[in-house]
């Protein structure tokens, strides 16, 4: 049996799809930072590849080693 022939997919879908995929990959890029593995700097370059807005606000850690001082970068 042969497969359905590709169907037209509108660009406004396209674009809310890629939309939802940047944010993903902020929120990832973020999540990442705040767990200390990766540099402020690393984010902020990958975002601005991807498209996505960062904020100062973003970048505040609030994570505490176990002995309660804060890992260095």
């Amino acid at each position: 049996m042969a497969p359905d022939p590709p169907r037209r997919i509108r660009s406004e879908d396209i674009d809310a799809a890629r939309t939802r995929v940047r944010q993903a990959a902020r929120r990832y890029l973020l999540r990442l930072y705040h767990a200390w593995f990766l540099t402020e700097d690393t984010v902020r370059r990958s975002c601005d590849q991807l498209g996505a807005n960062v904020e100062t606000e973003d970048f505040e850690r609030t994570v505490v080693t176990r002995d309660g001082a804060e890992p260095q970068d």
